[in-house]
C-alpha cells in the first residue's frame, strides 16, 4: 500500500523547478535514500551533480528505474532495497533508482518540455497518472511504450480485473483496495452507501478530497460506480448534509480520525496490519466495503519510450512478477501482490479484508472523463 498522497490531483501537474535534474537514489538494503534533484548530492560519497554515476558496476547493464520517493525511503514499509539487493544478485545487471520529488510529474514535464526522461523504466505508475502523462491522449504521449508481455515470465498469473490499460504500457505489479476504516467500540459499519445516508451515521464520516488523494479519488470512483455519472454529485450533496467531512489529503484525514474526531475514514484494507505493528487497538481499526466492492488501487511498471534497453526492462519486469517478489514486495509495502501465485505469510493474510467486487476503471473510462468528474465535484463541494 502507497500511504502517499496523490502528488498532483488528477486535473494538473504539480509545478516543478525548472531545468531540475533526476540523479541517482543510492538505495541501501533497508531502502533508504536521499533524492538528488541538481542541488544536492546522493548518499553514495560521490556528487551526482559532477557526472557520477551511483552503484555503477563493471560488469553488466544499469537499468534506471524511476519510482516515487516512498517505494524507497517511507518508515518502515520501503521495498526499495530489497528489491534492488534481490535484482542485482539474481541479474548481471546494476539498479539504478531515480526518485524526483515530484515522482511522475517531473518526468511529464520533461516531455512537455521536449527534455531527454534519462530513466528507462518508471516503477508504481497509477491508472490516473497514466491519463496525466498522456493528456488523455491515448496515444501515449510519447512518454511509455506498448509493452511485449509474450518474454515477460508470469504475466498470464495477473490477477482478472488488475489491469488497467489496453495498450499494456503499465504492467500491473501491485494492488491494495480502498475501504472504510471504522471504530466498531464507537459504530456498526454501514454496509451501503444508502446506509451513510442514515441518521445513525450523521458527522460520521471522514473522506478525502480527490484532487489530493489516491483514496479520496477511488472514493468518489466508487460513488459514480454506485449512483452513476447523473447522480453522483446528488449523493455526494445529501453526504455533506449528513455531516461528512472532506479534509485533504489521505494524511490529514487519517490523522483527524486518529485523534478521534469522527468514527470513520476512506482508508485502506491493509490498515489492520500498520495497527497490528504498532500494537493498536484492533478493534478502532477495522475494514468495511461499501455494497461488497472497492475500487483497487492498483500500480504497476511502465517503459520509457526513449529508452534503448527494452529487453532489460522486460527482464525487470518478470523478475518484479515472479512469485517471491510479488509476495515480498506486497509485504514491505503492506499491499497485496498482482499475480494469483503470490503466497503471502499467514499472519499478514488474515490481517488483510478484500472486497467479493472488484470495481474497474480502467485508462480508457477515464481519459476524457476523469478530469470532468473532479472538476464537478470541486465545484459542488466548493458552493457549499
Amino acid at each position: 500500500m502507497r500511504r502517499r498522497d496523490f502528488l498532483a490531483g488528477a486535473t494538473g501537474g504539480a509545478a516543478l523547478l525548472a531545468g531540475c535534474q533526476a540523479e541517482p537514489v543510492d538505495s541501501g538494503a533497508n531502502g533508504t535514500g536521499t533524492v538528488g534533484n541538481g542541488n544536492e548530492s546522493t548518499t553514495s560519497g560521490e556528487n551526482a551533480t559532477n557526472g557520477t554515476t551511483v552503484g555503477e558496476s563493471d560488469g553488466g547493464q544499469t537499468l534506471r528505474v524511476a519510482t516515487y520517493p516512498a517505494y524507497l525511503d517511507a518508515p518502515s514499509v520501503s521495498p526499495g532495497g530489497w528489491v534492488k539487493e534481490q535484482f542485482e544478485s539474481t541479474h548481471d545487471a546494476t539498479l539504478e533508482w531515480v526518485s524526483p520529488e515530484g515522482g511522475i510529474n517531473y518526468f511529464i514535464q520533461r516531455r512537455q518540455q521536449n527534455r531527454s526522461i534519462e530513466a528507462d523504466v518508471y516503477l508504481g505508475l497509477t491508472v490516473e497518472e497514466l491519463v496525466r502523462g498522456t493528456g488523455g491522449s491515448g496515444s501515449g504521449g510519447g512518454l511509455f511504450a506498448p509493452a511485449d508481455t509474450e518474454p515477460i515470465a508470469n504475466y498470464d498469473a495477473i490477477k482478472p480485473k488488475l489491469g488497467f490499460d489496453s495498450a499494456n504500457r503499465v504492467i500491473p505489479v501491485g494492488t491494495s483496495y480502498v475501504s472504510l476504516v471504522y471504530d466498531e467500540t464507537a459504530i456498526e459499519a454501514p454496509s451501503t452507501f444508502a446506509d451513510l445516508l442514515e441518521p445513525a451515521y450523521e458527522g460520521a464520516l471522514i473522506a478525502e478530497n480527490p484532487s489530493q488523494g489516491a483514496t479520496g479519488l477511488r472514493f468518489l470512483l466508487q460513488t459514480i460506480a454506485a449512483r452513476g455519472e447523473d447522480g453522483y454529485l446528488e449523493y455526494w450533496s445529501e453526504l455533506l448534509d449528513n455531516g461528512a467531512q472532506v479534509l485533504g489529503s489521505w494524511s490529514d484525514s487519517y490523522a483527524a480520525y486518529s485523534n478521534g474526531e469522527a468514527p470513520m475514514v476512506i482508508s485502506y484494507s491493509t490498515d489492520q496490519v500498520f495497527a497490528e505493528r504498532a500494537g493498536e487497538d484492533l478493534s478502532e481499526h477495522q475494514v468495511a466495503f461499501l455494497d461488497n466492492g472497492a475500487v483497487p488501487y492498483t500500480d504497476g511498471i511502465a517503459t520509457f519510450e526513449e529508452t534503448d534497453k527494452t529487453d532489460l526492462a522486460n527482464t525487470f519486469a518478470s523478475f518484479m512478477l515472479s512469485p517471491r517478489v510479488q509476495a515480498k514486495t506486497a509485504e514491505l509495502n503492506v499491499g497485496l501482490p498482482a499475480v494469483t501465485n503470490a503466497t503471502l505469510p499467514n499472519d499478514f493474510q488474515q490481517l488483510v479484508a478484500v472486497p467479493d467486487e472488484t470495481i474497474e476503471y480502467s485508462y480508457d473510462r477515464l481519459r476524457g472523463n476523469l478530469q470532468g468528474w473532479v472538476e464537478d465535484w470541486s465545484r459542488q463541494v466548493a458552493g457549499r
